[in-house]
């Protein structure tokens, strides 16, 4: 499905009735859903009655990203609200917001937000974009190549650079080589 700010907003009205959420705004053309099973099968009965491709994500332990989190955020509330957070010394995005951090309240604020607040992908990488960043670094234990994420840079920026951090050994790769453009 092609996601436009507006046609995603339609959808979600339409889909209000099923108890679940946008969790994850990848790309133009990926959303992800999250929330309770019974939610989760009527919507999607309903959008592929629609004529929207669908597809199941393999079995996720939590409704990340979504209004069920807000009880663990408030579990993590005490321990955020004693962490120093500094000002950042890179651009650094906020998962929830899209928007870059600019203040140690901001880090504490999006630490405890993200838990429970979608995840908003896609205008990251297109602020990143914007800010001429061309060089990404992913870090995902499981990334076998190909994912939503990488495929988002891929799609938005198709000569970006991407490195993939796995394990130690990968990322002895990836210091190695930003080490190599610092010099």
């Amino acid at each position: 499905m092609k996601n436009n700010g507006s046609e995603l907003e339609d959808l979600q009205e339409r889909l209000g009735m099923y108890d679940f959420m946008l969790a994850l705004d990848n790309a133009p053309n990926q959303v992800v859903f999250g929330g309770l099973d019974e939610g989760l099968m009527n919507a999607e009965a309903y959008l592929k009655e629609a004529g929207i491709k669908t597809a199941r994500l393999p079995k996720i332990e939590g409704p990340f990203h979504t209004r069920y989190e807000i009880g663990p955020a408030l579990q993590t509330q005490p321990l955020i609200e004693k962490t120093q957070f500094s000002y950042p010394k890179i651009p650094t995005w906020a998962n929830s917001r899209g928007t870059i951090i600019e203040s140690p309240e901001q880090f504490r604020d999006e630490s405890f937000y993200q838990i429970f607040r979608q995840v908003l992908w896609r205008q990251i990488v297109q602020g990143m974009i914007e800010k001429e960043i061309g060089r990404f670094v992913i870090i995902d234990p499981s990334y076998n190549g190909e994912g939503a994420i990488s495929g988002t840079i891929e799609r938005m920026k198709p000569d970006a650079e991407i490195l993939t951090i796995k394990d130690a050994a990968t990322l002895d790769d990836v210091m190695a080589r930003l080490s190599a453009y610092r010099a």
